[in-house]
């Protein structure tokens, strides 16, 4: 295993803890107090846009552009960027939910919908990790030098920090 693959699953470990959170959150919808839940939706979303979506991105712009490369395939990762689509659709249905919380109540629906939104994120981010981590990981390993994977990490690092400056505040 090359010390920088290595890398990127420590920060796919180093994201679990909030990730969990996800699913913590989605038990305590009808339990937790109206401000109480406001607040934890909102760190949420906010971990799902500072730390999660740079680190979809940079994974599309350069980790699965690599491993497209080593497969031979420009489709060879069209699934993993669906599940990016499908957890960026997610993260907005929250973004939504979390404006209408913020002003009142949620009715029985929006709180049915705010725990199938967060444990549909935590699942397919869960499944998401395993795949990269299982299947795409060895892969490209296996294809490339310590050097190569070296630079294909500050790719990333460098990408993902351009996507955090560009972030607009909640």
């Amino acid at each position: 295993m090359t010390a920088t693959l290595n890398a990127l699953r420590q920060e796919h470990h180093e994201l679990l803890p909030r990730i969990e959170q996800l699913k913590q959150v989605a038990d305590v919808v009808d339990l937790a107090p109206v401000n109480e839940l406001s607040s934890q939706v909102e760190e949420v979303e906010g971990f799902l846009r500072r730390d999660l979506t740079p680190h979809a991105r940079a994974e599309e712009d350069v980790l699965y552009r690599a491993y497209d490369q080593v497969a031979d395939s420009p489709w060879a990762t069209d699934t993993m960027r669906r599940d990016h689509a499908t957890i960026a659709g997610l993260s907005e249905e929250l973004a939504h939910l979390r404006s209408q919380l913020a002003t009142n109540a949620l009715t029985t629906h929006q709180k049915q919908d705010l725990q199938r939104i967060l444990y549909g994120l935590y699942t397919l981010i869960k499944q998401h990790f395993s795949h990269e981590e299982d299947l795409l990981f060895p892969r490209i390993e296996g294809a490339v030098t310590q050097e190569a994977a070296d630079r294909l990490m500050q790719s990333m690092e460098v990408a993902a920090a351009g996507y955090r400056a560009d972030l607009q505040p909640l």
